[in-house]
């Protein structure tokens, strides 16, 4: 199976990720575009990834799989559950592990999966033991430069693949241990003592973004997330634009923009743009209207009509 989608709707970009339950959020009020490749392929699956602006990516890894992340070179580093990865760096998922992730403008990366039942089946395999044996939390790990370019070719030859309608038994299962073998020698490179460490401010970074969403009908001030977190602005502030580059103020109106935007989508029959506003907030209907637009590419009136002619 092969698929490819380009999009600028983040709900659009959720729906075409297969194994992976990952939700798409916006991070700035900016106009984005995100763009996908999957390719599927037995027990294995790749996806090439990309986005135009920072985005945040929340969700799991695939169930019953080993999943691993490569991000590309210069255009390519994330933060991934508090620890920094870059090219050069292998992003490490067992099955069905927690997946925070904020992703800079332009990032681009690979990510594959293998079920654990193809590992399981190669019993006699230490390459399979071995990576078995690694399926089990997350972790980020440095990697050797052969071993990241070789999984690069590999997961190219992959998508190559997969346009096929059909591949022989034999041809999957000596590409599976291809992709077994690198992969082994990406993971077994690694020192522990340099594995990435979770960076101090994610922490509180986090929990304020918890808070916000919690508090989207009634938005916060600074000063009470600050009182919340029982910390100062200041060092709000400084977390935020570590894990975010942006204001924790300017965070929190891109997502109840967002949060407008899904309402409209799914709104109740007789409920108007105003009232939907109203309710995350924005008192203000010219403001918002001009702010809604910025991000969106559209007035929300359109997304109203849009969204109630495809129910009807």
């Amino acid at each position: 199976m092969f698929r490819t989608l380009r999009t600028t709707d983040y709900d659009e970009l959720t729906a075409a990720e297969e194994g992976w339950e990952i939700r798409h959020r916006p991070v700035r009020p900016e106009k984005f575009e995100g763009h996908v490749t999957l390719a599927r392929i037995g027990s294995l699956g790749v996806d090439l990834e990309s986005w135009s602006i920072a985005t945040e990516l929340v969700g799991t890894s695939p169930p019953q799989a080993l999943g691993f992340v490569l991000p590309f070179a210069g255009i390519g580093s994330y933060v991934s559950s508090g620890m920094d990865v870059a090219a050069g760096q292998v992003d490490v998922f067992g099955a069905d592990c927690e997946i925070y992730a904020i992703t800079k403008p332009g990032t681009s990366l690979i990510s594959c999966s293998v079920s654990t039942e193809a590992l399981e089946e190669r019993t006699d395999s230490p390459v399979s033991t071995f990576l078995a044996e690694q399926a089990d939390g997350h972790r980020v790990v440095p990697s050797t430069r052969w071993a990241t370019g070789a999984l690069c070719r590999l997961w190219k030859q992959l998508l190559n693949l997969s346009v096929r309608k059909e591949l022989p038994r034999e041809a999957h299962d000596q590409l599976l241990d291809e992709v077994l073998l690198v992969t082994a020698r990406a993971l077994n490179s690694a020192d522990e003592g340099s594995v990435t460490g979770i960076r101090r401010d994610y922490k509180l970074a986090r929990r304020a973004r918890d808070f916000m969403l919690e508090r989207y009908t009634e938005p916060p001030s600074i000063f009470e997330i600050c009182t919340f977190l029982n910390t100062s602005e200041r060092t709000l502030h400084y977390a935020f634009s570590k894990m975010y580059d942006v204001t924790p103020k300017c965070f929190l109106k891109t997502q109840r923009l967002f949060a407008v935007r899904q309402a409209l989508k799914s709104r109740h029959v007789g409920e108007r743009v105003s009232d939907i506003a109203l309710r995350f907030g924005f008192w203000d209907q010219g403001h918002f209207a001009k702010d809604y637009r910025a991000m969106f590419g559209e007035l929300p009136s359109t997304t109203l009509q849009r969204h109630y002619a495809k129910s009807c």
